[in-house]
């Protein structure tokens, strides 16, 4: 019996495996052997979900009559069986069923029991499910405004998900900190106790000894030899216990410093740029607007989501390094990739500031080091130099090599830094300014820069002059690794992830 389920799981697996490869006729005939056999063995959840996946296999072959019986029988037996995993996933197949038609209404009515059922199970994934199909299915009717309450109902579930998520990663981390110190604190106190046990002991010798005086003097002499090698091997003991605590003392206040920086950070440079969204958005839903002032709005929305991405990302790249250490993928790869990347990554944020950036690197200039790191490095090069420049100034990204080194330059003709703050650059605070639109940062980018090209073994400098611009510059060490094949990206087809997912049945 137990291999007889077994089997019914592997092909009904392979069924869902040929379905995502469009391979719907290889599928169709996986499920449904799977199907016969599952009948015969009376497993009634299996059959509900291969019947549910022959329902998506008609869908996807344009057989409509024969998956809506598919999808109501199946959605029968889950209701008979209370099933509540099975009445979901065929009431999505029937709304994406009506859906295929344009019956918008009954389609409606479908994905509203698909959500109320995610609701009896408790289950976040499926209730998020529900919803986008109530958002697609709305959008596509034309109806607008219930499409926008069931996006804005998705994004609060979302970020519902996402509060509680966080939470549970701050506590387990709390729990985490807590643990060390409870650990520190037991050490502590061994080493006290072993301490006591010590100069328990030194006594106890102390007395012998002095018993042994009154009556030899020879063994005096021996104890106090004895005595004098015991204290210096305890006075080591505790010396090296006292620097082993004073290690992990540092290690526990420097694991409390970043997460406070996160916290700070979080807190102070992303509740701002959120709260501009947030009015937004607003702005967007309760008032009518002229195309000059949506444009504006629309325009202000994209460089704050920029913003806050690139905000986000520093920070991630930051707490990452500062807690796990950096570790360098050493690949050989074209730097013009590199830079074209994240040319793609700004090229909004300068158009909008009517800003030229220019590109003067050979396209077959390759560089050995870790792919994401430079991206990283050279965006927020980049990303500082519009930040800091007005309209019709110009950015230039450079690269050179010789033998020994590869240099990256990225100029700019913009506002420049004041002496008294280029000492700050680099420096162990976060040091930020408002760009010349106030664009506001989190301070992390340059510092991280510095961090990831040291880690390559390389050097970081500026030049700059107040008013007349600003010139970043970093070195890379050139190895002799080139004749390595060089790393092909890895390109797949992007499909809509929004249509019903077959279910796959645990082996």
């Amino acid at each position: 019996y137990s291999l007889d389920n077994n089997l019914i799981s592997v092909l009904t697996n392979l069924g869902i495996s040929h379905l995502a490869l469009e391979n719907v006729n290889s599928a169709e005939d996986y499920l449904t052997e799977a199907r016969e056999r599952a009948s015969k063995s009376g497993n009634e959840i299996q059959k509900v979900l291969i019947g549910y996946n022959l329902g998506l296999v008609n869908l996807k072959k344009g057989n409509l009559t024969e998956a809506q019986i598919f999808f109501e029988t199946t959605l029968e037996q889950s209701r008979e069986h209370e099933f509540g995993e099975g009445i979901f996933h065929n009431s999505i197949g029937m709304g994406d069923l009506y859906k295929h038609q344009r019956r918008y209404d009954e389609a409606v009515a479908w994905y509203h029991e698909a959500l109320e059922e995610s609701f009896n199970m408790n289950a976040d994934h499926f209730t998020g499910q529900a919803l986008e199909k109530l958002y697609l299915v709305n959008r596509d009717a034309g109806r607008h405004l219930d499409a926008l309450e069931a996006l804005e109902v998705l994004r609060a579930h979302t970020e519902n998900i996402r509060s509680i998520e966080r939470e549970q990663a701050r506590a387990e981390y709390e729990a985490r900190l807590e643990s060390r110190r409870q650990e520190q604190e037991n050490r502590i106190l061994i080493a006290r106790q072993s301490e006591q046990e010590a100069r328990l002991q030194l006594q106890k010798a102390m007395g012998i000894g002095v018993l042994v005086l009154l009556s030899f003097v020879l063994g005096i002499t021996i104890f106090l030899y004895r005595n004098v090698r015991f204290r210096g091997r305890l006075n080591t003991f505790l010396r090296e216990r006292n620097l082993e605590i004073s290690s992990k003392n540092k290690e526990l206040d420097h694991l409390n410093n970043i997460k406070n920086k996160m916290f700070a950070v979080v807190a102070h440079d992303l509740r701002g740029p959120l709260s501009s969204l947030q009015s937004l958005l607003y702005l967007l839903r309760e008032h009518d607007l002229s195309k000059e002032d949506l444009d504006e709005i629309t325009n202000s929305l994209e460089r704050s989501l920029h913003d806050n991405a690139t905000t986000m990302e520093n920070l991630l790249a930051w707490a990452k390094s500062q807690m796990n250490g950096i570790v360098v993928n050493y690949r050989i790869f074209k730097l013009i990739a590199a830079v074209e990347a994240v040319y793609s990554q700004v090229k909004f944020q300068a158009e909008q500031k009517k800003v030229n950036i220019q590109i003067d690197v050979d396209s077959e200039l390759k560089v050995y080091a870790d792919y994401d790191m430079m991206k990283l490095v050279l965006r927020n090069l980049v990303s500082n130099a519009v930040k800091f420049t007005d309209e019709d100034d110009k950015i230039t990204i450079r690269a050179t090599s010789d033998s020994e080194k590869t240099t990256i330059s990225v100029e700019d003709t913009g506002i420049g830094i004041k002496h008294n703050d280029q000492e700050k650059i680099f420096g162990d605070d976060h040091f930020s300014n408002a760009g010349t639109k106030n664009e506001q940062g989190s301070g992390l980018g340059l510092a991280l820069c510095k961090e990831f090209v040291e880690k390559h073994e390389g050097e970081i400098w500026f030049q700059s002059e107040h008013n007349k611009g600003t010139t970043f510059i970093f070195s890379l060490p050139v190895h002799k690794e080139t004749s390595l094949p060089e790393d092909k990206k890895d390109i797949r087809n992007s499909k809509d992830k929004r249509q019903a997912k077959p279910v796959a049945i645990p082996g």
